[in-house]
């Protein structure tokens, strides 16, 4: 069976598992969302999708990430190193703050949400995504629903620390990290961070989704 699981943002992660083909043959990869408006960047993630399924045909089933549904406040408690008492937490988001600032630069400006909520984070802000971006975040989510039903396409929504769990325990560090030594381990290739995610959540539908393995059943019920 074909899985087509979304990363869903303004930068889409996608990918296409066949349960008979081996990972280092799964396609994936991203898109952009264009457009300011929500419905601009919907509209963009629609025909989007399609395009993705144009070329490497419909799938079985479709698993969505959730969007999250309330913007988390919190204070952060940075975890200090035993030895030298490096603050581990602020080290990571400079580093991934840094790549950030490289890819912004390139593209013209440092207008971006997500690159704004990071300066935040740094600097001590309580809040890690204002309420904007999880708005916009909903939208997509809609959209990406609407070209599934659309498409007669079952669809499923799976939280990230529901898909994450598919990640070994052994495999240490932040979740991008994870993320990637999980793709290297299974020998799924390419990719940026969002492809990836895409990857990782199709790995979990497949071993874990209840709503996979009845297609799945059902499918093999009418081969009999």
């Amino acid at each position: 069976m074909k899985i087509l699981p979304l990363d869903v943002a303004t930068e889409v992660g996608w990918a296409m598992l066949d349960t008979q083909t081996p990972p280092s043959g799964w396609p994936i990869g991203h898109f952009r969302c264009i457009g300011k408006e929500p419905w601009e960047k919907s509209q963009s993630l629609r025909s989007g999708i399609r395009d993705v399924i144009k070329i490497h045909g419909k799938p079985d089933v479709a698993i969505i990430e959730m969007p999250l549904q309330i913007a988390p406040q919190y204070k952060r408690k940075p975890k200090e190193d035993m030895i030298g008492g490096n603050i581990q937490d602020r080290q990571h988001l400079a580093s991934v703050m840094a790549d950030r600032l490289v890819t912004a630069i390139k593209r013209g400006g440092l207008e971006g949400d997500e690159t704004q909520d990071l300066v935040k984070e740094i600097w001590g802000s309580e809040s890690t995504m204002n309420s904007k971006t999880i708005a916009q975040l909903n939208w997509l989510g809609g959209a990406a629903q609407a070209v599934c039903e659309g498409m007669g396409i079952p669809f499923q929504f799976v939280g990230p620390r529901t898909w994450q769990t598919i990640i070994p325990k052994e495999i240490r560090g932040g979740t991008k990290e994870r993320v990637r030594q999980y793709c290297d381990q299974l020998r799924i290739l390419g990719g940026d961070n969002n492809a990836r995610d895409a990857a990782i959540i199709g790995v979990w539908a497949w071993k874990k989704s209840q709503l996979v393995k009845q297609i799945e059943n059902s499918m093999q019920g009418a081969l009999v």
